[in-house]
């Protein structure tokens, strides 16, 4: 038999105060202790409908959220690493989102080291003593440092121009090219 809309509605009311507004623990314990499977867009309809308005988790927890954030400088997955152990599960989009509507600033993830054998992040020491070298033993000459040696364009525009290098032109490494050879 089937549930009429009044005592659907009286459940949802119910479920709405207990999980102060948030749609997704309504949804999970409609779902689990009641046997209603309600989809989200669904069940986000009623709500309107009734005049109940959801709360997202980046606003039920907004002050979790701002604390952690002084607590680790500004790292997102640090921040959803602290929160977890509070027991409060967000996404770092959701966190960052959070952050960004509070105008503070988000600490650029750390990224992997690179090997000498290309995959992405930031270098070592040793590794730009070596973009470094690359410099003066191709004149400048980013596409040659690039054809000859084991990092991308990119990263030898990036650290030599970090270091106040100035590029030069493809021409000018034609000589310093033949005594190497």
């Amino acid at each position: 038999m089937a549930m009429s809309q009044i005592r659907l509605k009286k459940i949802i009311m119910g479920l709405y105060e207990e999980h102060k507004g948030d749609l997704r623990k309504v949804q999970r314990t409609l779902e689990t202790e009641c046997g209603i499977d309600m989809e989200y867009d669904s069940l986000r309809g009623k709500f309107y409908h009734m005049g109940l308005k959801s709360v997202t988790p980046s606003v039920r927890y907004r002050e979790d959220i701002l604390a952690v954030y002084k607590l680790n400088g500004g790292s997102a997955a640090k921040a959803q690493r602290q929160l977890e152990e509070k027991g409060i599960s967000l996404s770092v989009t959701t966190i960052m989102k959070c952050w960004k509507k509070e105008g503070l600033k988000i600490a650029p993830h750390g990224g992997r080291r690179v090997s000498l054998v290309g995959l992405r992040g930031a270098l070592n020491d040793d590794e730009i003593k070596m973009v470094m070298q690359s410099y003066k033993d191709y004149n400048g000459c980013v596409s040659c440092a690039e054809r000859y040696g084991p990092f991308s364009i990119k990263t030898y525009k990036k650290y030599w121009r970090l270091h106040g290098l100035q590029i030069q032109p493809h021409n000018n490494h034609k000589d310093n090219l033949e005594d190497r050879l």
